[in-house]
């Protein structure tokens, strides 16, 4: 106990985004959204890579769980060429849009794309490039939990920290707005945009809905929960894992990538990259895949 109220103590920096945005944000009780999520700002104040640092040096029992992190699933790896995804939500659940339109749709589209599409699914079914977005992510998620007392027995955090981690993570990549899909339909809408700003989309088409939320920047999906499942916060950790791969293709129009999965055409390439279906290999293309990894590797029991 002494130990850990000294590392508290050493970290005693500013976490006023965090404390003045996320708190508000999440009710411990559900994960609660609230629409002053998107009115944050950003901040670059705290160099969380020298804080891990000291914890590796300090805290045994940190230090063991963030080496060991992705050991233990087996991934699908990468590949060199479109043939090679797999495509299975729309070979075996889209009615007319099979793998071969999605190839033949692939090669319709510009070299860049191509290449930011082959990218962002080898990122997320490499075990190297998940397992150190992960020691990222509960580095991170771990500082925030020490200062607000959500560090649970051998080195597990409460999902709050990870949920708060992640949006200020979006941020500071240069996210500035979040959008939430709500079901049921509220005033006859699927979406909010931000404050009490209600989409304006025919409230009958939950599909358009959706993909204006793939096309606006990152969004919560409260048609589930937390990390259980398929998640609501998911998505989030897709976005945060890819953006770095997307950068080094698209530079900063990164957000040209999300606009076009949120078309008609684009968004089926969105199911088999960010929405696919579970498989004997783990994958963070797949949302109940990554919920779990987190869980197993980070939350721990619930």
């Amino acid at each position: 106990m002494i130990k850990v109220i000294a590392i508290i103590l050493s970290l005693n920096f500013s976490l006023t985004y965090s404390q003045t945005t996320c708190e508000s944000s999440f009710l411990p009780e559900d994960f609660r959204y609230q629409n002053n999520l998107a009115e944050a700002q950003a901040t670059n104040k705290i160099n969380y890579d020298k804080q891990i640092e000291k914890l590796l040096k300090e805290d045994y029992t940190f230090a063991l769980k963030y080496e060991n992190l992705g050991n233990g699933f087996v991934f699908r790896g990468s590949i060199d060429r479109i043939e090679d995804l797999p495509f299975e939500v729309s070979q075996f659940y889209r009615q007319g849009v099979k793998k071969p339109e999605m190839i033949k749709r692939f090669y319709e589209l510009d070299t860049k794309m191509q290449e930011a599409i082959l990218k962002v699914y080898n990122t997320l079914n490499d075990k190297f490039y998940v397992k150190n977005y992960l020691k990222k992510l509960y580095g991170e998620s771990y500082i925030y939990a020490l200062d607000k007392n959500l560090v649970k027995e051998d080195g597990n955090i409460d999902g709050r920290a990870i949920a708060v981690t992640l949006i200020r993570r979006l941020k500071d990549k240069g996210d500035k707005k979040f959008t939430k899909m709500i079901y049921p339909a509220k005033d006859g809408k699927f979406i909010i945009t931000g404050k009490h700003n209600y989409d304006k989309l025919d409230p009958r088409d939950k599909n358009q809905a959706f993909r204006k939320a793939v096309a606006t920047g990152p969004f919560i999906d409260r048609e589930f929960f937390g990390f259980r499942g398929h998640g609501a916060y998911s998505h989030l950790v897709q976005r945060d894992l890819a953006h770095e791969t997307l950068k080094s293709v698209l530079g900063e129009n990164v957000n040209d990538f999300y606009a076009y999965l949120g078309t008609p055409k684009g968004i089926n390439f969105w199911v088999d990259l960010f929405d696919a279906s579970s498989t004997n290999m783990m994958s963070f293309s797949s949302p109940e895949n990554l919920t779990e990894v987190i869980r197993l590797s980070i939350i721990g029991r619930e």
